[in-house]
Order: C-alpha cells, then sequence, then structure tokens
C-alpha cells in the first residue's frame, strides 16, 4: 500500500493523552503528548455563555459602508449586550451575500469567530461553518479544498474521492479537507470522510432553512466544547480526571466511558504535581526557560510581535569551547544549540499559545548552519496544529515567523478572575 506523509506532528514515544484538572476557580484541560505539556485550554462550558462557532440569528443595528462593515446585535438588551462586549463587528468580506442589501434591524444567522478581548467587540462572519473530525462544510466556499498540510499524493487522493460528492450533493456548500484525513489516505478508506461531509453539509443546510423561521436572538447551533474538541480531533488513548482538583461545576458525561480515568491520590496530591505537570506549567508562565545544554531563552510579548532571545548560556556554544576548540567546533556547537532552542521555542508558543509576528534573535552562526537551521524551522512550522509559518531571516538576522491567533494566550487563560 502506498504510504502518505500528513505532515502531521507525531504523537512520539506515548499515546496522546489529556489532564481535567483544576486551575484556580476553574477547571482546564491539559494536553499531553511524550509526557509533555503541549497545549492547555478550558475545560468548563459556561452555561449559555456564548462560545466561538455558536451561529446565532442576530439583528443588524447599524451598516457603516466607510467601515465596510456593520454591526449585529447577538444578545437581546442593552445592559446583556455591553456585558458581553456590544454589538458584534461583521466585515463586509465575510458575507456570504451581498452588502448592498443588509438593512438595520434585519436578522442575519452569523457564527462566532472570535470572543470580545479588550475594547475589541466579538467578531463575527456570515459565512456558516460546521467542522468535523476530517472535513469543515461551508457557506461562500469554493468546491472541495485540502489542508496544506497534507502531501501532494494524500491531498489528490481525498480530493478526488470528494468529487462526486462536490458534484452532485454540494450545491451552495463547499468543503475544506482537515489534516487528520491525511489517516483515511493512509489506509485508502475515504469512507469517513465521505460520509461526515454529507452530515455536516445535511445539518448546515438545515440551520439555513430554520434561520428564516426562527426569532431574533436565536442560538441556532451550538458549537462542541473545547474539550469535547480536543478529544474528538487529538483521539487520546485516554483523558485522565483528576477528582480531588476539580471544582463542582465539572460534568463527566462529556467524556466517553472508554477514555475516562479517575485519579485519586490517597494523600490529597494533585495529578499536575505528582507527575511533574505543574512544574512545566509554571515554567511556561516564566519569562526565562532553561535547555538542557546549559544555554537558556528569553520570552518578551509586547502588542505588535513576540520576541525571543537564545542565549547560550551555561553552554559550549558561542566560543565557549575553550582556546585550543577550532572555529569549526564553535560554529557546530552554537548550531547544536540553536536547533535544541528552535524545538523548544515552538514547544513554548504552542504551550503559551503566542501568536501574531514573532522574531527569534538565534545565537550567530555562518550561512552554512542558518540555512540548515531555517529548513529545521520550516519542519517545525508544519508540525504545528495551527497555521504557522516560517517567512525568512530579516536583514538583521532574526528569524522571522507568524503564528494565527486562535483563543487566549496562556497567561490570560490561567489568570482570569
Amino acid at each position: 500500500m502506498e504510504r502518505y506523509h500528513t505532515g502531521a506532528c507525531p504523537a512520539g514515544a506515548e499515546a496522546v493523552k489529556i489532564l481535567v484538572s483544576g486551575w484556580g476557580e476553574q477547571n482546564f484541560g491539559f494536553l499531553l503528548e511524550d509526557g509533555r505539556l503541549r497545549e492547555v485550554f478550558p475545560a468548563d462550558r459556561n452555561g449559555d455563555a456564548l462560545c466561538v462557532g455558536d451561529i446565532i440569528l442576530g439583528r443588524i443595528t447599524a451598516v457603516v459602508p466607510s467601515l465596510r462593515a456593520c454591526f449585529i446585535s447577538l444578545i437581546s438588551g442593552t445592559e446583556r449586550e455591553e456585558k458581553a462586549g456590544g454589538p458584534a463587528f461583521l466585515p463586509f468580506s465575510e458575507l456570504a451575500g451581498e452588502p448592498e442589501k443588509l438593512r438595520p434591524q434585519q436578522l442575519l444567522p452569523v457564527q462566532i469567530s472570535a470572543l470580545p478581548m479588550g475594547t475589541k467587540p466579538c467578531r463575527v462572519t456570515g459565512k456558516l461553518s460546521l467542522d468535523g473530525r476530517y472535513c469543515v462544510a461551508g457557506l461562500g466556499y469554493r468546491g472541495v479544498s485540502v489542508s496544506k498540510k497534507l502531501s501532494g499524493a494524500a491531498a489528490e487522493f481525498l480530493k478526488k474521492s470528494c468529487e462526486a460528492w462536490n458534484a452532485s450533493e454540494s450545491g451552495s456548500i463547499g468543503l475544506i479537507i482537515r489534516t487528520n484525513a491525511g489517516e483515511l489516505a493512509e489506509q485508502q478508506n475515504p469512507e469517513p470522510l465521505l460520509e461526515e461531509s454529507r452530515e455536516l453539509s445535511r445539518r448546515l443546510s438545515k440551520i439555513v432553512e430554520e434561520s428564516s423561521v426562527r426569532t431574533g436572538f436565536s442560538v441556532l447551533y451550538r458549537a462542541l466544547g473545547e474539550l469535547e474538541r480536543q478529544i474528538r480531533d487529538r483521539n487520546p488513548a485516554e483523558v485522565i480526571v483528576d477528582i480531588g482538583s476539580l471544582g463542582a461545576s465539572f460534568d463527566e458525561s462529556r467524556i466517553p466511558d472508554g477514555l475516562l480515568r479517575r485519579y485519586e491520590d490517597a494523600n490529597g496530591g494533585r495529578y499536575l504535581t505528582v507527575m511533574g505537570l505543574e512544574r512545566q506549567l509554571r515554567g511556561a508562565l516564566s519569562r526565562q526557560v532553561w535547555l538542557k545544554s546549559g544555554a537558556y531563552l528569553i520570552f518578551d510579548r509586547t502588542e505588535a510581535l513576540t520576541v525571543v532571545d537564545v542565549n547560550s548560556g551555561k553552554s559550549s556554544a558561542a566560543g565557549r569551547c575553550g582556546r585550543k576548540s577550532s572555529r569549526e567546533a564553535a560554529e557546530n556547537a552554537a548550531f547544536a544549540v540553536n536547533c535544541e532552542a528552535a524545538e523548544e521555542i515552538f514547544r513554548q508558543l504552542r504551550l503559551r499559545n503566542l501568536s501574531g509576528m514573532i522574531l527569534v534573535d538565534f545565537i550567530n552562526m555562518d550561512e552554512r548552519h542558518r540555512e540548515l537551521l531555517g529548513e529545521r524551522l520550516r519542519e517545525l512550522c508544519c508540525r504545528d496544529p495551527q497555521k504557522t509559518v516560517w517567512v525568512d531571516f530579516t536583514a538583521l538576522g532574526l528569524a522571522e515567523i507568524t503564528r494565527k491567533k486562535a483563543g487566549a494566550p496562556l497567561e490570560a487563560l490561567l489568570t482570569k478572575p
């Protein structure tokens, strides 16, 4: 059987696991790979609070042609709306229809794409979509497209498998094949993808039909909570629930019985502490991160970008190889530390959930080693579940990376009041 390279990050020696544990007054999910923390996400579903992915029948409050956007209310009641960040922002570019037809007080089904942050209101889109493990079906999409993280052979196989669906069933609904579908290409079994695409298309069509007969501010679709989404997408070997640390609000029924494993320490210890994960978590909240070689990283965040400085510290890099060491040995040592730093930087970006423009000041190297490091950075970008792009080295020698924003940074997540 032909094997397809999916571009996904390998799980490593151990299977992926999810830990659910309390931190402060909230419950969080901790994604573990190789026994190390990779991601942190909220594990609670806050009742009727709006979440990213929810589809609401909103009411347009104002159309602003100069901004090429409109504002739309998602919640009834001025006071409740102000607490939720005010009317949502809907750019004309995110409409599935024609902006000229928009009028104040008009009802319009929209989907939440970003929650309020700071002074910025909630952002919504009129291009409704539903996502599954293998694909996303949405209005405003064109035909069938494939995740860029899938190789040419896998992408071709999956896209060809969906040609019949695209021709006969899609209508105005397009399809995006997700990276997870790469496992189906390896097995040469596209049927789960086809079945899921048909189901998502049917449900989305029904939501659009229902929007014409529902009242304003109706919730047309409630998106999966982050915990359920992670279980679906990551396919963990088990979900460990730290009984002693959880708040009363957590509902175990959200976890499939075959995956659930309860953890309770006789001495009252927390799983995070007993397994050494709390140290990793506190390290991710620190400005400085030490590497095994003795080098260390410094993370500085600003409004515009994130800067990471790689320091040789106690390592043998950057001329610390001794007087008799050759220039080549020093270059090799610097390159080795930079490669170690690159691995840890990408783990920290994912764990801290940093996004936007990221500049990294690596230890100085010759041109040959810098090109090799650039190739390594490109590989690490492909392994990140979020869309991450290796741009290049700047004229000053700084490595430039961009990472798509998804949710709040770890620091903001864990320090919420």
